[in-house]
């Protein structure tokens, strides 16, 4: 299958490339103009073009488009402009014009954070909660969901809506709770935490990538009915017991500090999903 894939250059983008590629999918993927694409032979077409800039013409062939771009993931500071042009704007571009290019599916990958408040009222949150956003860059996403989430329905295309909840992996930015946890075990410092006490589902980076390659061949989407899932493992732990897990995996030599540091205010405690649409079958 042909797919066109935006934000390949990111944490996730890398490991969807890989997934696509040992499938022996056919790849086209945009970069930024100041991005190093070094892999001239990597089996990729790579087009030098912002995401605004993507034209009718890229798409040309294209059977689904994976939309994998998004400003504001933190640690990273975005502007309000980046955030509207990134999280919204280019989010229902891509949907305009490639219903008009006649992309067959879109599959767009959204974030647990788009939730915000609303985590506190379940235990696992349905696909279909509302939103309620605590951040500037779950707003925009959850802004952007609202908006692509009626073109969908308005022009009948085929979407998945894929919010994704706890993903780590190598690769992830430096400044994130599983880097740093890493990092200090394996240089055999101590690490300094919060209380530990926060409740989430921690997926491997790779094991997302294989849900969206699931999502875009699964047989169950329906033109003009927007098909939403959470990707998760649905094996919520607490922070604190996932720390102990991964510093005895790394064999660190340091001092695991858990409650040396506060907890976020207003942080959610339960953050964990539903994922009982999310068919495992297919890729396990």
């Amino acid at each position: 299958m042909n797919f066109f894939v935006t934000g390949a250059t990111g944490f996730l983008g890398q490991y969807m490339l890989r997934e696509l590629l040992k499938f022996g999918h056919n790849i086209k993927a945009n970069y930024r103009g100041n991005k190093d694409i070094k892999k001239k032979n990597d089996g990729i077409n790579w087009i030098k073009r912002d995401i605004l800039e993507i034209d009718q013409k890229d798409l040309k062939e294209t059977d689904i488009l994976i939309n994998l771009a998004s400003a504001g993931v933190s640690p990273k500071k975005t502007t309000l402009e980046e955030a509207i042009n990134i999280n919204i704007l280019s989010a229902s571009r891509l949907l305009k014009i490639g219903n008009i290019a006649g992309i067959k599916r879109f599959v767009y990958a959204g974030t647990c954070h788009e939730y915000g408040h609303t985590a506190n009222s379940f235990e696992k949150i349905p696909p279909n909660a509302a939103l309620n956003p605590l951040s500037f860059y779950g707003s925009t996403k959850a802004s952007g969901f609202h908006l692509i989430n009626h073109l969908s329905i308005e022009l009948k295309l085929e979407l998945v809506y894929a919010r994704i909840f706890s993903a780590y992996g190598p690769g992830q930015n430096k400044y994130n709770f599983w880097p740093m946890l890493r990092e200090a075990a394996l240089s055999g410092n101590d690490f300094k935490m919060s209380s530990g006490k926060q409740v989430r589902d921690f997926i491997p980076a790779q094991l997302v990538a294989k849900h969206l390659l699931n999502a875009s061949q699964r047989d169950d989407i329906i033109k003009g009915q927007p098909f939403l899932i959470n990707i998760g493992t649905g094996n919520p732990i607490s922070l604190g017991d996932f720390a102990k897990k991964e510093w005895k995996r790394l064999g660190a030599k340091g001092k695991l500090m858990i409650g040396a540091l506060s907890d976020k205010k207003n942080e959610p405690m339960n953050f964990c999903p539903d994922i009982s649409n999310l068919n495992y079958k297919k890729i396990l």
